[in-house]
């Protein structure tokens, strides 16, 4: 009787394992990276909400009703003709129902907060589905 040559069912089962286990810690530094790199797109895009908001109220003398205007001609006349150009570009924005969305497609939140510490608040909730999600602030972003 011959031998026949190929894997016993003993050394599948451990290159499954060891496939298995790989795969998985894999997964999980992917997601961290992924994670990581949404978070440091939100600063990014709330830094330039920030610095776009500031020059609106200065070339427009109030603050935005809502972030979109950041991105289109206001429709109060006084308003317009100070309204330079966009103070974002829209294609480098991501966008659901017409609104700015964060990188886990959640709209940003902004409102203007007259006679606070600051004129206006402006953040993102992050990642809600996070075992530990964080509240990402414009206000608090250090820049690195």
């Amino acid at each position: 009787m011959t031998k026949q040559a190929g894997f016993s069912l003993v050394e599948l089962m451990v290159y499954i394992t060891i496939v298995a286990i790989l795969l998985v810690s894999g997964m999980a530094m992917y997601r961290g990276y992924i994670g990581r790199a949404n978070e440091s797109s939100a600063n990014q895009d709330l830094l330039l909400f920030r610095q776009s908001i500031v020059l609106y109220q200065n070339d427009i003398g109030q603050y935005p009703r809502v972030l979109e205007d950041l991105i289109r001609k206001p429709t109060d006349a006084e308003a317009a003709k100070n309204w330079r150009n966009k103070y974002v570009d829209p294609t480098s924005l991501k966008m659901s129902d017409g609104k700015i969305v964060d990188p886990w497609d959640n709209p940003y939140h902004y409102r203007v907060t007259k006679g606070a510490t600051n004129p206006f608040e402006l953040y993102s909730d992050g990642d809600s589905t996070a075992d530990n999600p964080i509240r990402l602030d414009a206000w608090k972003i250090q820049r690195k």
